[in-house]
């Protein structure tokens, strides 16, 4: 009898970790993901900042719209 419990309990035990793996790869590549998507848009307010520093004026207002086109990229790839 013991060994029918035992068996029992480690072919539940077995299942159980085998169907909660994808979940947890699932979370590692949203995890992934959010730092890929940050870095993408910490690229693009940089860009932003050097465009800013060379410009001036009205020339400036192309340097947003350049970094709202970029954020929005980085948004669709990531």
């Amino acid at each position: 009898m013991n060994k029918i419990a035992f068996s029992f309990a480690l072919l539940v035990f077995l299942t159980v970790s085998l169907l909660n793996a994808p979940l947890q790869a699932k979370e590692e590549r949203t995890e992934s993901q959010k730092g890929a998507l940050s870095i993408c848009i910490r690229k693009c307010n940089e860009s932003y900042e050097k465009c800013v520093s060379q410009k001036s004026g009205l020339e400036r207002s192309a340097c947003s719209g350049a970094q709202r086109a970029c954020i929005a990229g980085c948004k669709e790839r990531h």
